[in-house]
């Protein structure tokens, strides 16, 4: 979208679905971009996608394990990161998962 694309670093709220959606739209952006470059050069573009579904039973829970998963990766970049090492960006997104067909037919009170 060029200029015109949302851009997360002016958003004032990083848990709003307005910067999730911003920062999808930055890594489509930098990925494509970073894909052609290796394209260009007869390079393979490294990356790495983790896609996963949790079921929370509580905000609690999902609270707990939002804390935990922080200190994992806060853990694991002090770990990895290097001064003079390769940039990679590393983006973790959490959204409530769109109502499945399945779901619905068994439960269409999902759709309200």
């Amino acid at each position: 979208l060029g200029p015109v694309a949302p851009d997360a670093a002016r958003m004032a709220d990083p848990l709003s679905a307005a910067y999730l959606a911003a920062t999808a739209a930055q890594i489509q952006s930098e990925t494509a971009r970073s894909a052609q470059q290796a394209a260009m050069e007869g390079t393979r573009l490294s990356t790495l996608t983790l896609d996963a579904e949790v079921r929370f039973r509580s905000p609690e829970q999902r609270s707990e394990f939002t804390q935990r998963l922080e200190q994992a990766l806060v853990a694991a970049i002090a770990q990895y990161t290097s001064p003079d090492g390769n940039p990679f960006r590393l983006v973790l997104a959490c959204y409530p998962a769109p109502a499945r067909e399945r779901d619905v037919a068994e439960n269409p009170m999902l759709l309200s």
